[in-house]
């Protein structure tokens, strides 16, 4: 099961009464921690209210306290972004590129060393107590390209094989 769906069953289908164990939010993030990619969640009307060490140390934070303090909106991440979603908020532009850009939405920022770090963020939403929940996936363009490329030689030299 993906760590998304697996999220989504935990938030939606399983109450803290029906687990064998308590199982608290800490633990939660621990998981997320294990996952090479940085995650973040959002929430309207409140903000991001959580990341994984991943999302951190991509933005040198040391915590979601320094998060809030240095930024006022999640899209004031990003210097620069691949369109121009125009959005009156946050919650707008992470719904209009859920709705628009399913195989992911690039975006650059400097980095602590002032490099341009390219990434491709993707949003899925959860629904949990009549509130939408926005997870976050940040992915190194880099990566994503690297895959995509191995991908092309892979079935290039699959059809050359199969031609001969």
């Amino acid at each position: 099961m993906a760590l998304f769906d697996w999220i989504n069953t935990i938030i939606n289908g399983v109450s803290q009464t029906e687990t064998p164990e308590s199982i608290d939010k800490e633990f939660y993030f621990k998981l997320l921690d294990l996952n090479c990619d940085a995650i973040a969640f959002y929430s309207d009307g409140v903000g991001c209210i959580g990341a994984n060490k991943q999302f951190l140390s991509l933005f040198s934070l040391n915590s979601l306290d320094e998060y809030s303090e240095k930024y006022q909106n999640f899209h004031d991440l990003f210097s620069d972004e691949d369109d121009v979603v125009s959005a009156e908020n946050d919650t707008q532009w992470l719904n209009a590129i859920h709705q628009m850009y399913p195989q992911g939405y690039g975006v650059r920022f400097l980095d602590a060393d002032k490099v341009m770090c390219h990434i491709q963020l993707f949003v899925e939403t959860i629904e949990h107590n009549e509130q939408e929940l926005y997870y976050i996936t940040l992915k190194e363009a880099q990566e994503l390209h690297a895959i995509q490329s191995h991908v092309v030689t892979n079935n290039m030299l699959k059809k050359n094989f199969l031609s001969n």
